[in-house]
């Protein structure tokens, strides 16, 4: 079995940076509210009021953490599909592999 991996490295190293406060934040909130550890939710609370995590969604640290994730996705499958289509006069010819 031949293995792959992803095509562009900085692309990966890019989607990986959109990921990561999404992933921060769910998992100081999960700390908190969940398992009732309060610091380090606490202790980056200031932080992320002043990067505008009470605001509504705009641009501030809330672009990151609401659809960052979806962008990594699109930027990680992108990576994976080879799109590939001809046009003749009668004839168009669309295909899509997956690496």
């Amino acid at each position: 079995m031949k293995t792959t991996s992803f095509r562009y490295n900085r692309l990966t190293a890019f989607a990986l940076l959109l990921i990561l406060p999404t992933a921060y934040f769910i998992c100081i909130s999960v700390l908190k509210y969940v398992l009732d550890i309060d610091g380090p939710f606490d202790s980056s609370a200031f932080f992320l009021e002043r990067m505008g995590i009470k605001e509504s969604p705009g641009w501030n640290i809330n672009l990151l953490i609401l659809p960052g994730p979806v962008f990594a996705l699109i930027i990680s499958v992108l990576q994976l599909l080879d799109v590939d289509w001809q046009f003749a006069k009668k004839q168009i010819q669309f295909r899509v592999t997956i690496r």
